[in-house]
């Protein structure tokens, strides 16, 4: 066990240098890339809706950046809250950042698969350099859960949670609406940078030596 060291993926600092947000007035939840049915959205759709209809005074809406199914979009119509999801097809990566930036919270979705405890996706530390809150769904024993709370970057929520999900999403656009930021102020995700990542490598050579 002494000889295995662990580093996780992680962000490239560059992609973010100079990017500046410029969230509009609706309070916007963005999600980036593909989204597959295994991702079970379902749930966060439904405490997407409940939030909708609670919150007073300013518009939610779901930013889709990618290539989500059609049973997602399907479901959204379904359920009456279409109005309330924009879709944008697969932009350049220096686009996907800037839509980031742009958005008020982040959606993570951990696919509904065996051993998801330990998925991590490249997204989850894109979201982290944001400095946007995330809104996670998934295991919340899981790893993806353990980072979320070590950076104090948002909130996992397990996939039978839609009141939970509904509040903290309306809790986040109240927020917005008494001008308060959400965005995260915790350091701690730096260390998930790739030039922490690549000290931290450096550590472990020097000490082979």
């Amino acid at each position: 066990a002494s000889k295995l060291h662990v580093i996780p993926n992680g962000f490239d600092e560059d992609d973010f240098a100079g990017i500046e947000g410029n969230p509009g007035k609706d309070f916007i939840i963005s999600y980036t890339g593909t989204l597959a049915d295994s991702y079970d959205p379902e749930i966060f759709l439904y405490g997407l809706r409940s939030a909708i209809e609670k919150t007073k005074g300013i518009r939610i809406i779901l930013h889709l950046i990618g290539n989500p199914s059609e049973s997602v979009m399907k479901k959204a119509e379904e359920m009456s809250i279409a109005d309330n999801v924009k879709f944008t097809p697969t932009v350049t990566h220096e686009k996907s950042v800037q839509m980031l930036m742009d958005s008020d919270a982040l959606l993570l979705l951990i696919p509904n698969v065996k051993n998801d405890k330990g998925i991590l996706t490249g997204k989850l530390f894109e979201y982290l350099a944001s400095r946007k809150p995330v809104i996670a769904v998934g295991p919340v024993d899981g790893d993806a859960a353990m980072i979320l709370k070590e950076c104090n970057a948002g909130k996992m929520f397990s996939r039978n949670e839609e009141d939970k999900i509904a509040d903290y999403i309306s809790e986040l656009a109240q927020r917005k609406l008494n001008n308060e930021d959400v965005s995260n102020d915790d350091e701690s995700f730096k260390k998930y940078s790739r030039r922490a990542q690549a000290e931290e490598l450096s550590k472990i050579i020097q000490e082979l030596n």
